[in-house]
């Protein structure tokens, strides 16, 4: 089953019986946000409504929604707040600026096995990975190399056997990504990955170039 919510103005309160509804089945399913903007509690409901939508929120809290992936477009802080404490199994983020939104609860999402990444990203990664992740996907990905060495440190920290999936994965140039300084943090960065221990890894990479090899040998 596929839902698309496109170009949506809603509720807390609406978001939240929508997938408590969508948590009922007991199949696969894919519900994507493209472009959800929450109205704000003074606009959508009173203090009653706003009991309601805490009671649901609470409701959420105790469903199993693994079989769910979410995929969000322009996903809010406030948004994403909703997602927090759920159990959820595959998040979509379509953006860097979702994932931006995301980061705040990303840690706190439980049961997520699966997170795929969009767009474009630089200096040091700051996703604080749930300690159930068993695979990060890059789709479409425009990056610096900082970027990427951080990111490949914070999945070594999982204790557990983890997958990095590489799809089109595009660097940026040093000159467009960081001056001198920058540059000496990445071989700081690249000197730790070469410290870890990441024998518990999967990398895979769909397109190879120089400079990706160059950062992910290790």
């Amino acid at each position: 089953m596929h839902i698309i919510a496109e170009k949506v103005e809603c509720s807390a309160e609406w978001l939240c019986s929508l997938l408590i509804a969508l948590s009922s089945l007991d199949h696969s399913l894919l519900c994507e946000l493209l472009d959800v903007v929450l109205q704000p509690y003074e606009y959508s409901c009173g203090d009653d409504c706003q009991t309601y939508a805490s009671d649901l929120r609470s409701e959420i809290l105790s469903l199993d929604m693994r079989h769910m992936t979410m995929s969000v477009i322009n996903g809010s802080v406030e948004l994403f707040e909703i997602l927090r404490d759920i159990s959820l199994g595959i998040l979509d983020l379509k953006t860097a600026d979702c994932a931006s939104s995301a980061s705040k609860i990303l840690y706190n999402i439980k049961q997520l096995t699966t997170l795929h990444l969009w767009g474009t990203y630089s200096e040091r990664c700051t996703l604080k990975l749930p300690a159930t992740l068993q695979c990060i996907s890059l789709q479409k990905v425009e990056c610096s190399a900082e970027w990427l060495c951080s990111m490949l440190i914070a999945l070594s920290s999982l204790d557990h056997s983890v997958q990095c999936e590489m799809y089109d994965v595009v660097f940026q140039s040093f000159e467009y990504s960081c001056g001198r300084e920058s540059q000496t943090h990445v071989s700081d960065l690249r000197s730790e990955i070469l410290a870890l221990d990441m024998t518990h890894m999967t990398i895979l990479v769909e397109v190879l170039n120089c400079l990706k090899y160059c950062v992910i040998q290790v």
